[in-house]
């Protein structure tokens, strides 16, 4: 079971973006999910969104701890994240850092 473009609600070109979508996924059983990551604005943010779209923003870590929360909670098997990476090698060392500090031993 897996999802493209997990984290949109509705309409890929100017749908809202949620991390309910991510909770939504993992609690009906989907194993594989999507991240598509783009640089941000004020540096170091890391937006999840679907790029050149007017969808709207999330916050790469609120997304992966999303996923942290939610990814066992109806099944032990894995769960495989894709990520779609459109981010500089800065903002790369710092997806590499937040999944480290978030997900852990997972």
């Amino acid at each position: 079971n897996s999802s493209h473009n997990t984290y949109l609600e509705g309409h890929q070109l100017k749908g809202t973006s949620s991390c309910e979508a991510y909770i939504r996924a993992l609690l009906q059983g989907c194993r594989c999910i999507e991240i598509d990551c783009w640089n941000g604005t004020l540096g170091e943010v890391i937006n999840v969104y679907h790029g050149h779209t007017l969808t709207t923003k999330l916050n790469f870590t609120e997304v992966i701890t999303t996923i942290r929360d939610y990814a066992f909670r109806t099944s032990l098997h894995p769960v495989i994240i894709s990520i779609e990476n459109h981010c500089s090698s800065a903002n790369q060392k710092l997806m590499a850092k937040k999944f480290l500090e978030i997900m852990g031993d997972m």
